[in-house]
């Protein structure tokens, strides 16, 4: 059945319902409940148009912007794109507002004596996201778009936005159709309108919806899995080629949901949807509990090829990440994160687990579905552990201290990243996690692993469908010992995510796995095209630096040849050994750097330097390699749980 003729079939008997009463959208309560209308017709231009209507009682009353946004973990409701704001009563005329001094998204409205509802009307500037808000922005191109309703909505605060119910519906450009996790159906006054069901304000904040006109720049794909609910992926792109997902991926993303399925024990919604934006300046994900928003590179798909070093997902491992997140995250989530509203801070410290465990999984899912390689797997890991043991910043900051910190620390820093630290709730959380495993692994002699642990934990909660179920330290501890309880979980957690690390070695967890990281001083397959880019000299593990094609510097590795040597961020290197700077030249100065010294000349505005490099250890490529004799539990936690029968 096709995607707009399974919905229409769906809300087909709530349109009728409300045709039949004279109603465009059912009655509402008084402050219980609101309608929302969204004018997209000028999304091409940027811009979308809302107006929300609601009844109020006299005396003051209070507005609030949706700020904290799930899945953002920090403040990033892009309130600096809001134009034309208005509130108005039911006779139109114009009220007074005014906006708290310490919290721009907080508004203030005193409502006359006899007003009995109130329109708040605003304008949106699309396309012009922050770092914090690219996965809950809203996006405009000629030919499709994306949506995501905190954007446009302040509401009345008061009632808690599980119980606030919000009807909602949105004209489009002409011949443009949505897709979304809500049900919907076309309206019956001559426009391209479509009206959604009632539903709670954090439902239809988690309940973005994508545009574009269907089967030419959207695309929908059904999904099959048995025992599994409905899932769909669906696809909007500029050109019509690149909404179109290759044959051979297809069957990798069901063998994802069947992966996904036998470690979190059962899909615990009703239906899934994938909505994949793709274009330039398009790079996000965002988990919701029905559906997840995705932007990507214009040609993510339709460059996808399979061969014997790649699984031909591409860029989008994003999708198994945002997949997980249905459990980790959406079904049970860190309790201080689980809010009655969306302006009231959260807590983020247990983002090692809501990310961290995601993060692990992502790569697990990848290889044990055929979207990523084995090969690509180990490379993924060989990085992770690459980076983390260079940055320095592990010293001083605790996994811990980076998620309280997580709304600052999502804004790269430009210089010594490596110092400051980032986001490494998701790498480090992720390295937590596969010690863990292979803690379990090993203490049971391979009869369990992690995957049992979070069949255990996923299953609180699982039977109320759209619910969401708190955890604590305390149940992820008391999890972790029930499916292997021959190991102090307790301290680990404590030695590993809350306090900084005493070295930056991460041997202890490659060893358990069976593995050591080596260096070579050629490439591995996957590794040979970014060591011969003409658009990035990636030196991080030999001089420890990574410069652009035109010889600019963007990293420094501290404690490095070239951090020793002073060189500096957005220095430009024009000499090599006495000769001009190319790609080339810079690369066979260092693999030559056991017998000849490595010497640059860096102009610095305008002046030039020259710097005496420190080193002699020629060019040195990781890897992970697997120790003879050593249990290889890399290969047992990439082996899949689903048996399948290749076509």
């Amino acid at each position: 059945m096709p995607y707009h003729q399974y919905n229409h079939d769906k809300l087909r008997p709530i349109i009728a319902a409300a045709l039949l009463a004279g109603l465009a959208y059912p009655a509402m309560a008084a402050t219980e409940a609101m309608s929302l209308h969204v004018d997209a017709t000028d999304l091409p231009r940027n811009l979308v148009h809302a107006t929300a209507t609601f009844d109020v009682e006299p005396g003051p009353l209070e507005l609030r912007y949706v700020t904290w946004v799930p899945g953002n973990h920090g403040p990033s409701g892009p309130i600096q794109n809001v134009a034309g704001f208005e509130v108005r009563d039911q006779t139109g005329r114009r009220l007074t507002w005014d906006r708290d001094a310490t919290a721009v998204d907080r508004v203030s409205v005193t409502v006359p004596q006899a007003a009995t509802s109130l329109t708040v009307s605003l304008t949106y500037i699309a396309s012009q996201p922050t770092t914090n808000s690219r996965s809950s922005d809203t996006y405009g191109r000629p030919d499709f778009g994306g949506l995501n309703w905190n954007t446009v909505i302040f509401y009345p605060v008061g009632t808690p936005h599980t119980e606030l119910l919000v009807t909602p519906s949105v004209t489009l450009p002409e011949n443009w159709y949505p897709a979304t996790a809500l049900d919907f159906g076309p309206g019956d006054d001559g426009t391209n309108t479509y009206l959604f069901e009632e539903v709670p304000l954090a439902t239809l904040v988690d309940s973005p919806v994508i545009f574009g006109e269907p089967d030419v720049n959207l695309r929908t794909y059904p999904l099959f899995v048995e025992h599994m609910p409905p899932h769909f992926f669906h696809v909007a792109a500029a050109e019509p080629e690149d909404a179109i997902i290759p044959d051979f991926l297809i069957p990798k993303y069901e063998a994802m949901m069947e992966e996904a399925d036998r470690i979190f024990g059962g899909f615990p919604r009703d239906e899934y949807h994938a909505l994949i934006l793709l274009g330039d300046n398009l790079r996000f994900g965002l988990e919701h509990s029905t559906s997840t928003y995705i932007g990507s590179r214009a040609n993510a798909f339709s460059s996808a090829e399979e061969s014997e070093h790649r699984g031909g997902g591409g860029g989008l491992t994003v999708i198994p990440h945002e997949y997980v997140h249905v459990w980790c995250g959406k079904l049970r989530a860190p309790e201080d994160m689980i809010r009655n509203d969306f302006h009231t801070p959260a807590r983020t410290e247990l983002l090692w687990v809501y990310e961290g465990l995601t993060t692990y999984y992502t790569d697990i899912l990848a290889v044990r579905s055929g979207l990523t390689t084995f090969e690509e797997f180990i490379d993924r890991l060989t990085n992770r552990i690459v980076s983390l043991e260079q940055r320095t910043g592990r010293l001083w900051r605790s996994v811990e201290d980076t998620a309280r910190a997580a709304r600052f620390l999502r804004y790269s820093s430009d210089s010594w990243y490596d110092l400051r630290r980032g986001q490494d709730y998701y790498a480090e959380g992720a390295m937590f996690w596969l010690e863990a495993d292979a803690i379990i692994r090993e203490g049971t002699n391979g009869r369990r692993s992690l995957d049992d642990f979070c069949t255990m934990f996923f299953s609180v909660g699982a039977g109320a469908p759209n619910a969401q179920s708190p955890f604590t330290r305390e149940q992820v501890e008391l999890m972790l010992t029930k499916a292997y309880p021959g190991h102090d979980w307790n301290l680990m957690i404590h030695d590993r995510i809350e306090r900084p690390r005493p070295t930056l070695s991460l041997d202890e967890v490659v060893t358990l796995t069976g593995y050591e990281l080596v260096y070579s001083d050629e490439p591995t397959p996957l590794q040979e095209k970014d060591a011969s880019s003409d658009s990035e000299i990636n030196l991080r593990t030999s001089i420890g630096l990574v410069a652009d094609g035109d010889g600019i510097i963007h990293q420094i590795v501290p404690d490095s040849a070239a951090d020793d040597a002073r060189l500096a961020y957005d220095m430009k290197i024009v000499g090599v050994n006495g000769w001009a700077f190319t790609p080339d030249r810079l690369r066979d100065a260092v693999r030559n750097s056991p017998d000849t010294p490595v010497t640059l000349i860096a102009a610095f505005g305008e002046r030039l330097k020259t710097f005496n490099l420190d080193y002699d250890g020629g060019l040195r490529y990781p890897n992970l390699r697997h120790v003879e004799g050593a249990t290889d539990m890399l290969k047992a936690i990439a082996t899949p749980r689903v048996e399948r029968v290749n076509p």
